[in-house]
């Protein structure tokens, strides 16, 4: 399935010539009708030769709706370039190129409208000249044809071609995952239904009773009806229009610049971004306001132009070899992705001044945007791992070579400490997202330079001569104690919590409960005279386990309690069974 959809200049003839291709009068609002002007979108579909529904959005060609033309290019597969016989190429064709090419709309077929307004010599001429503009704006061929949507004339043939030209494009290219990706361009209520949304569907498959994550709001939704090309649906698939039916959202909170994902998904709702700009930058000034299109959203905002550590800056502000990298600060948050087109449109006009690609989602710090705009590359891990010194794929953790070892040096020398370090306490102290700091954690493990026993981390490093003298005084009557345990209520040391915590955690005692302690050597050996001569699945009773040991019920009960704890056994009535 394909969507496509129409650019150019006002009055040349789009509107028209999608009724031609389809049927279908996309000109919807009452105003449209009046002024015989596209003001918003519009949508249609036809069904080609081999029986394939092609969608169709059809954009305001004026000026003042640029916007709106952004919206609706976003989503398209191929564009049709529309130019009228009688007028030829206009300021706004070219701006609609420029969209076009800012959007990474590569396909496109340039159509010559209202042949029969003119005479054929002239169309031939007009033909000409865009083939020629279209190859020196694009740097390449694109096909070019004449029609009459009045008469019908060459409609059949551009059907044709535009399912050739669809056949040539590699949409999986653009299609990052399987992750369902949709662009709200409209939102509406229907008596009986609710909430309807409509855009057109880039990624992904969307079911009926699918939960999706609305951005930027961050609200789940369900999707309670499925309509595509007129018709009820239980599913739909890239790429066509869709309707969903939704719930679970405020219908305030839904509209268009809006974005249907998932949790799973690479989009996220920023209001501060990087982007790589494409082509020339001499029409933004640097700390200016300006308005910023990207998906079906747009929203005011500034921009500031990196400065390299070379000194230099594009139009002055970069490198010669690097394009020009800016810092987009907006109003209002929008669903972005990296590598995300954004098309920037002078504040309060409609002149396009340029357009980038984001190359980095979020806040940043002077010297991180150092980092990356003096980066030669713009790809997301290559970028993590300049800036943050990681970066994850699809399976793994990825870290730059030397701050790995700094954040290895640094968890062997918290777990080389007195007792060690808890796993859970080394996120705070380490400055790396979770599953990162596991992963490295699992590797210093397996490498054998850090050992985990209970969520305590520890290193060949700890040994008894790290404590404290206090701790070791405390540790030496545990020892003497031997079975009996210390009762550390009956020794009134000062600061003693504090020792008896690190003796734990470097596995060298055994809180059996909350005053009486055990070396670890002694539990251990005693729970293996408890064990002795059981089996997995074996149970025993506290009289066994005192009778085997020597000792009273105030002792057995505590190791027991501790065993269970540690999973050795498990407690089954008054009878314990080996785990």
């Amino acid at each position: 399935m394909n969507i496509i959809g129409t650019a150019g200049h006002v009055d040349h003839g789009k509107t028209l010539l999608i009724k031609a291709l389809s049927g279908i009068d996309t000109d919807r609002l009452p105003e449209e009708k009046k002024r015989g002007l596209t003001i918003d979108l519009g949508f249609a579909h036809f069904r080609n030769d081999e029986g394939d529904e092609i969608g169709i959005v059809d954009v305001p060609g004026h000026e003042r709706f640029i916007r709106n033309m952004v919206a609706g290019a976003w989503g398209i597969d191929l564009a049709l370039l529309v130019v009228a016989a009688d007028d030829g190429w206009m300021f706004q064709t070219g701006n609609h190129l420029t969209v076009l090419k800012a959007m990474g709309i590569e396909s496109l077929i340039a159509v010559i409208t209202k042949t029969d307004a003119v005479e054929p010599q002239q169309t031939e001429e007009v033909i000409e000249d865009v083939q020629l503009r279209l190859l020196e704006e694009t740097g390449r061929e694109h096909p070019v044809i004449g029609v009459s949507s009045l008469k019908g004339e060459n409609i059949a043939e551009l059907k044709r071609l535009i399912s050739k030209t669809l056949k040539t494009i590699n949409r999986d290219q653009d299609r990052k995952t399987n992750i369902p990706v949709l662009h709200i361009d409209r939102a509406f209520n229907i008596r009986g239904a609710g909430l309807v949304v409509t855009g057109s569907l880039r990624e992904g498959t969307v079911q009926k009773n699918d939960s999706l994550l609305l951005l930027p709001n961050h609200s789940i939704i369900r999707v309670r009806g499925i309509q595509s090309y007129d018709a009820e649906s239980d599913s739909v698939v890239p790429s066509c229009r869709a309707a969903l039916n939704i719930i679970g959202a405020d219908a305030s909170d839904v509209k268009r610049g809006c974005c249907l994902t998932t949790t799973e998904s690479d989009f996220t709702a920023e209001t501060e971004v990087i982007i790589e700009l494409i082509g020339s930058s001499e029409g933004i000034r640097n700390h200016s306001e300006a308005e910023f299109a990207a998906g079906t959203a747009h929203s005011l905002g500034s921009i500031h132009f990196l400065k390299n550590p070379s000194g230099f800056r594009p139009s002055g502000l970069a490198p010669p070899e690097l394009p020009p990298r800016a810092r987009v600060s907006m109003n209002e948050a929008m669903p972005l992705r990296h590598g995300q087109p954004i098309v920037i449109i002078r504040k309060g006009g409609s002149l396009i001044t340029g357009s980038g690609r984001v190359i980095w989602k979020g806040n940043t710090a002077k010297n991180e945007r150092i980092s990356i705009a003096s980066s030669l590359k713009t790809d997301r891990q290559s970028l993590e791992l300049a800036v943050n010194g990681w970066t994850r794929d699809n399976e793994r953790w990825h870290f730059d070579d030397k701050k790995r070892v700094e954040f290895e040096n640094r968890i062997v020398d918290l777990a080389s400490s007195a007792g060690g370090v808890k796993s859970e306490e080394l996120k705070g102290l380490i400055g790396l997202p979770a599953a990162a700091l596991k992963q490295l954690i699992i590797d210093l493990i397996s490498s054998g330079k850090v050992t985990d026993k209970n969520n305590i981390l520890t290193s060949g490093k700890t040994s008894e001569s790290t404590l404290s003298k206090a701790a070791a005084q405390i540790l030496k009557e545990t020892e003497l104690a031997g079975k009996a345990g210390l009762d550390i209520a009956k020794k009134k040391i000062p600061g003693a919590n504090k020792d008896l915590r690190i003796l734990t955690r470097a596995g060298l005692i055994v809180p059996l409960t909350e005053t009486l302690f055990m070396t670890e050597k002694v539990y251990t050996e005693l729970c293996s005279v408890i064990l002795k001569g059981l089996k997995k699945g074996d149970t025993f009773d506290i009289a066994q386990a005192k009778e085997r040991t020597g000792l009273s019920r105030k002792y057995i009960i505590p190791i027991l309690n501790k065993m269970e704890e540690r999973k050795i056994v498990k407690r089954e009535e008054n009878l314990r069974r080996v785990l």
